[in-house]
């Protein structure tokens, strides 16, 4: 059975007639299919990259010198289509990448610029479509307004419509001026004549009028008691006269 291994003394024949130290056996395990590592590839291919970093220097050196923008463009789509997109041995992603964003970025600001123009290009299609509008738009007014004048048989200039707008505006302005009121006086040099009549007296105001009307009563007595000199001594004279009568009118009492 071709799963089953051969017997001992079969293999041990094989490998004395194979001998020792052979490559590995099948395409697969060859050497020449082994993969290497990215920091060889890079060595081995040192000159290699030399070369084409050379190569671009003297292409960027050549355009700069003196080519026309439409043979760079020219070169420009050549080399796009020359680039190879898919990865090469040894090649990182990022390098991968890298090469492809360089290869399209030219590409990618044709497109960019060709959008823009075709915006700008349509917002002024819409700009001339709206100034057209307008124009007719007035010119119907126009001819409608002059067709009104000649049926009423009064002669009547044409304005342009910017004025005849205006004038309807400020027309509409006066008139809403005129029917709104306002408490501003409309003489500057009015003369009170009387005092202003308070017909509600504000909050507080009574109690604060009784206070003062009993602090005035209590003033007024506080006066009435209070005596002069002239009046102290009339008074006394007269207790003293007083004091002097009932002493008589007991002495005589006494005395009968």
């Amino acid at each position: 059975m071709p799963h089953k291994r051969a017997k001992r003394i079969v293999r041990e024949k094989q490998r004395l007639a194979s001998g020792l130290d052979l490559p590995p056996a099948g395409g697969k395990h060859a050497i020449e299919h082994e993969e290497i590592p990215k920091g060889a590839a890079r060595i081995l291919n040192a000159a290699k990259i030399q070369q084409e970093y050379r190569a671009k220097q003297k292409r960027k050196a050549s355009e700069d010198a003196g080519d026309s923008k439409s043979s760079r463009k020219r070169r420009r789509k050549g080399e796009a289509t020359k680039v190879v997109t898919t990865i090469q041995p040894g090649e990182s992603m990022a390098h991968f990448n890298r090469r492809v964003e360089d290869s399209m970025r030219s590409a990618v600001h044709d497109a960019v610029k060709r959008s823009s123009t075709v915006v700008r290009q349509a917002q002024k299609e819409e700009e001339s479509a709206k100034a057209e509008k307008k124009a007719k738009k007035d010119a119907t007014s126009a001819t409608q307004s002059k067709a009104d004048g000649s049926r009423h048989g009064k002669p009547k200039s044409v304005e342009s419509a910017p004025e005849a707008r205006a004038e309807a505006a400020g027309r509409s302005q006066k008139q809403d001026f005129e029917s709104l009121s306002t408490s501003a006086p409309r003489r500057l040099n009015d003369i009170v004549q009387a005092p202003p009549e308070l017909k509600k007296l504000p909050r507080g105001a009574k109690a604060r009028a009784e206070n003062a009307a009993k602090q005035d009563r209590e003033k007024a007595t506080l006066k009435q008691g209070a005596l002069s000199m002239a009046q102290k001594a009339m008074l006394e004279e007269e207790r003293v006269r007083a004091v002097k009568l009932y002493r008589e009118m007991k002495k005589a009492k006494s005395g009968g």
